[in-house]
C-alpha cells in the first residue's frame, strides 16, 4: 500500500513504510489536536504501565527480562513536550533503518545505506550519503550494535 506523499510502502523502512499516523481518544486527558512529536510502537507498553502504575517484571517463568525500550507517550497525550529518544531502530524482512533526531540512516536489501534529513526532505529524495559521510558511519554502526543486542 502506498503512503503518498512518503518513499516506497510498507514492508520498507523508508518513510512510506514507518510514517503512519496515530490516533488516541482519552476524553479530559487528551485534548483534540496534531502533535509532530515523534513516537513508535514501541512506546505503547511504556504508555500502559505509566498510565496504569503497573511495574515491568524483572523475570518471568525465572528468566530475566529486558527493559521496555519504549518511551511513555502520556506527556504527549497531556499536551507537553516528551523527550525523544536518543535512536529509533527498525529492522523489518530486507529492510532496516535508525533515527536520530532529523537523521534518518535506510538501507533496503544489499543497496548501500542511504541518509536522509527528515526535517528538511520527509519524502527522502536527497540522499546525503556522500556528503555526509561521517555521520551515515556512525548511525550505521549504532544499527549495527543494536541489531547484535536485541535481535535474534
Amino acid at each position: 500500500a502506498s503512503n503518498t506523499p512518503y518513499r516506497k510502502f510498507k514492508s520498507t523502512d523508508y518513510e512510506g513504510g514507518t510514517r503512519t499516523p496515530f490516533i488516541a481518544y482519552w476524553s479530559g486527558v487528551i485534548n483534540p489536536g496534531i502533535t509532530e512529536q515523534v513516537g513508535h510502537i514501541i512506546d505503547i507498553m511504556s504508555t500502559f504501565m505509566d498510565i496504569t502504575g503497573a511495574e515491568y517484571p524483572k523475570q518471568i517463568k525465572g528468566q530475566k527480562t529486558k527493559l521496555p525500550a519504549g518511551k511513555s507517550l502520556l506527556p504527549i497525550f497531556q499536551g507537553k513536550e516528551r523527550t525523544p529518544h536518543n535512536e529509533l531502530y527498525w529492522k523489518f524482512g530486507k529492510a532496516k533503518a535508525v533515527r536520530q533526531g532529523d537523521l534518518k540512516a535506510v538501507r533496503f536489501g544489499i543497496a548501500p545505506w542511504e541518509l536522509y534529513d527528515l526535517a528538511t526532505d520527509p519524502t527522502e529524495t536527497i540522499n546525503l550519503a556522500n556528503s555526509r559521510p561521517n555521520k551515515l558511519r556512525e548511525l550505521t554502526k549504532l544499527w549495527g550494535n543494536w541489531n547484535e543486542e536485541n535481535i535474534r
